[in-house]
């Protein structure tokens, strides 16, 4: 609101000082001297701006995309940013990106996976939820958060495209020991190495879908056919 009140002023002011030069200056000079006052005006305006930059630098700031920090609440979270710790460069090494329980030589879980895919023949939607546990080559607990916060996401694309791109029959599959295998083959030979031993499903969940409406497990969608 500042801002546009220091603009407004500024148009007023251009305009008055225009219409006194219409009546007070000749009309043979008038166009000339418009012109002087306009780029002393200016002038003065960016000397302003220059002296006072860091008043503007604060104004300037108060905008953002949803629009500007203004009134009370506008203060709040300025004084909430303000009071926010700053992180020093031994706490970054800190940090961890993902937060996957290690369990000891080498085992490990490796997060819900929820994936959906597309039966062509069938013309079926298959949704498969899981939690996935691996034997990893990661002998121990700093190891293996260091290499997951590198590649975990990684890892779970290609956890995503291996169960995308299997035979539904292997889902349908009691002990899924077929979709497991291909899954480490598939991480292994994308990583460059050989990360995983073998995975294990748990409380593996398929469901289907043929009208596109809603998922039901597929238990029950045989028994309705």
């Amino acid at each position: 609101m500042r801002l546009l009140s220091i603009s407004f002023r500024f148009v007023v002011l251009l305009d008055t000082v225009i219409i006194m030069a219409k009546i007070a200056v000749p009309a043979s000079a008038r166009g000339k001297w418009v012109v002087v006052v306009t780029v002393a005006l200016f002038g003065f305006l960016i000397w302003l701006a220059f002296t006072t930059k860091d008043t503007w630098g604060t104004l300037l700031g108060e905008f953002s995309f949803g629009g500007t920090l203004s009134g009370s609440r506008g203060r709040s979270q300025r004084i909430a940013m303000a009071d926010m710790p700053k992180l020093r460069p031994e706490d970054l090494s800190r940090v961890t990106l993902v937060d996957l329980p290690y369990l000891g030589d080498g085992e490990a879980k490796l997060g819900h996976f929820d994936v959906k895919l597309y039966d062509m023949p069938s013309r079926t939607t298959f949704r498969v939820e899981f939690e996935l546990q691996g034997k990893t080559t990661l002998g121990d607990a700093e190891t293996f958060q260091d290499y997951m916060d590198a590649n975990y996401r990684f890892l779970r694309e290609q956890v995503g495209i291996a169960v995308r791109t299997c035979d539904p029959n292997d889902l349908i599959a009691a002990d899924h020991e077929i979709l497991g295998r291909k899954l480490v083959c598939r991480i292994n030979r994308s990583l460059g190495a050989k990360v995983l031993q073998n995975v294990v499903f748990k409380d593996f969940q398929l469901s289907e879908s043929t009208d596109g409406f809603g998922f039901v497990p597929c238990e029950m969608a045989t028994e309705g056919m």
